[in-house]
């Protein structure tokens, strides 16, 4: 077959369907253009771009790593909650070598008890502490539930006693109720003159949703062996029994607040006889500073000062430095100076102040702890509160949320 009838033109005939193709030029090319091969020297490159992309990652993974550890040796941060709860210090003055020793102990938020919380573990670690000299409370709590204050009350009472050190407090934002209790401990008190204080009295929150429930069709199905055993269930009104129960068990702990308070402010004591006749007591009494002015304008008639004051109010600093609940205005710096120049009786040089604080996280420290999970938490604890009655020492309007 020569050129002339070759399949792949047309025939003689015929007109091209397209363009002749230029004088000189073959109608048929039987070698395609191919695509030029890529030097051997740009792929040796793209793998080694890769190889270094991937060592780079690995190298900054390590590092990362051993930021994280050095925070944690160094900064004593941990990933583990119960660790997170051991306190560590911050120097706030004087150094490791001074002969003496000021530990300031926050006492911050809701009050709850909890036998591996931080306060637990703040007041363990003081009283393990040989060079402590004093214990600043730095209290900034609306107060919380019975027992935690109750319970933190009595440690730090057994601090002050078995080591022998004073005790002051220094009162923040907000020191009522819970917060006020737990600050009996103290030997003097300091309060900011922004500071709300007071607050003494029991408060219980129950809901009562019944009329809600009946309009949605809910209703409880309890299975009990006595007929209060279903006290404070939010489905249905509380009956009067149930009324008299419960506010026997708020007397009862309000006159526990009142007979600590009496003894951690002696010029509330009882100015009476004691079991001897005119002994100990009589003589403390007349010791105690007379009732001031305001005192008297509050408790007419021989009434008793402090359960005219206990009345759940609240106080402005200079209202209870004037009735007799703080000693002093002045700030945390006012406290610690005051216990080292009335108390340790030594120069400022010679004492050093640290403050106890929380371990933070390796989340926080890394910027990846949003609030999310607090909310999360919080919420939590606000549908335990008030699904579960309780007894609190704590300002009105506040949640019993933990801190």
């Amino acid at each position: 077959m020569n050129d002339e009838s070759s399949p792949f033109l047309p025939p003689d005939n015929q007109d091209p369907p397209y363009p002749p193709f230029p004088e000189g030029e073959t109608r048929y090319r039987s070698d395609a253009p191919r695509r030029p091969r890529r030097p051997f020297w740009k792929g040796i490159g793209k793998l080694l771009l890769w190889c270094g992309s991937l060592l780079l990652i690995c190298l900054g993974g390590l590092f990362l790593l051993g930021v994280i550890g050095v925070l944690v040796s160094v900064k004593g941060i941990s990933t583990d909650d119960e660790i997170k709860n051991i306190p560590v210090e911050k120097v706030l003055a004087g150094t490791d070598a001074s002969p003496k020793k000021i530990v300031v102990l926050p006492i911050e938020g809701t009050i709850t008890e909890s036998e591996f919380g931080f306060i637990r573990n703040c007041i363990k670690k003081a009283y393990e502490d040989d060079r402590l000299s004093g214990l600043v409370l730095r209290v900034n709590s609306p107060g919380g539930t019975i027992s935690g204050s109750d319970y933190y009350y009595d440690l730090l009472c057994k601090l002050k006693e078995e080591r022998k050190v004073p005790v002051y407090v220094s009162m923040a934002g907000i020191a009522a109720s819970g917060g006020y209790y737990v600050s009996m401990a103290a030997d003097k008190i300091f309060a900011e003159r922004s500071t709300i204080t007071g607050s003494i009295g029991v408060i219980s929150m129950m809901m009562d949703a019944s009329v809600l429930c009946e309009k949605i069709g809910v209703k409880s199905n309890y299975i009990v062996s006595g007929k209060n055993k279903g006290m404070g269930d939010f489905t249905r009104p509380m009956s009067d029994e149930e009324r008299s129960i419960w506010q026997g068990l708020i007397d009862e702990a309000y006159e526990q607040f009142l007979s600590v308070v009496r003894k951690g402010r002696p010029a509330f004591a009882p100015k009476t006889e004691g079991e001897n006749g005119a002994g100990e007591d009589v003589a403390a009494a007349e010791d105690a500073p007379a009732e001031s002015a305001a005192e008297a304008a509050v408790a007419p008639d021989g009434a008793d000062p402090l359960r005219t004051l206990a009345d759940g109010r609240v106080y402005s600093a200079a209202e209870a430095k004037r009735l007799g609940l703080i000693d002093e205005i002045g700030f945390l710096q006012d406290a610690a100076e005051a216990m080292i120049k009335d108390e340790l009786k030594v120069s400022q040089e010679d004492v050093q102040v640290v403050r106890y604080k929380k371990q933070e996280s390796v989340l926080s420290v890394l910027g990846a702890e949003t609030g999310a999970e607090n909310a999360l938490g919080q919420a939590g604890s606000l549908v335990r509160a008030l699904s579960a009655p309780n007894l609190y020492y704590m300002v009105p309007g506040t949640l019993p949320l933990s801190d």
